[in-house]
């Protein structure tokens, strides 16, 4: 299925614009795994970024049991979804994101797998777990313990600053586009991200 024609028909089928997809995702129903979900999203968040060791204790096997859990719950949620659709004196109900990927069909048809499903789903809960909040963190507290970085930092947004039209309100995309100072600032923090990326990666091909 071509990505654009997923997201179309997502989107097509989305009749409330001024509904925010947090909402659309927590429907009454979803709300009961809400604990199950954060309790296991955090091991799964540290398995991503450590060393493929799965051995009782380390961080890739925590990741791997928290997945399995994370797993069984959002299948409960499809199976007991499907249940209230067979049934036709059920009230209808206002649809929800899952409600949307367990309908939505490409070109040919063919609806998502249950297992395509849950992996949706993780993919959005897991990059939506405090991505942005941890990053901006790691960034402050790098910047702290390196003042003149800092100072170049800001000098650079001084400079941005100045040269900005007197009747220009706000941040433009031109100006994030100046801040190459800031790029490598923020290309640095991430490194290590990237570092433990590319040795599960390399591990996995390994492994086979």
């Amino acid at each position: 299925m071509g990505s654009s024609l997923f997201m179309a028909e997502i989107r097509s089928k989305n009749t409330s614009p001024n509904t925010f997809p947090s909402q659309k995702f927590a429907t009454p129903e979803c709300i009961c795994v809400t604990v199950t979900i954060f309790e296991h999203i955090p091991k799964n968040m540290k398995g991503i970024v450590s060393m493929v060791i799965n051995l009782l204790g380390f961080a890739f096997h925590k990741a791997l049991q928290a997945r399995k859990e994370l797993v069984k719950v959002l299948q409960s949620v499809l199976n007991e979804k499907r249940v209230i659709m067979t049934k036709s004196n059920q009230p209808k109900a206002k649809k929800d994101m899952i409600d949307l990927l367990m309908k939505v069909e490409d070109e040919d048809g063919q609806k998502l797998e249950d297992e395509h499903v849950v992996d949706l789903l993780l993919t959005f809960l897991v990059a939506g777990f405090n991505g942005s909040a941890i990053t901006t963190l790691w960034a402050m507290l790098h910047l702290t313990e390196h003042p003149e970085i800092l100072e170049k930092a800001k000098e650079e947004q001084d400079e941005i600053i100045k040269r900005r039209p007197s009747t220009q309100k706000g941040l433009n995309l031109k100006e994030i586009k100046q801040m190459n100072y800031l790029a490598k600032i923020n290309k640095d923090d991430l490194s290590p991200i990237d570092l433990s990326y590319i040795a599960h990666t390399t591990n996995l091909a390994i492994l086979g």
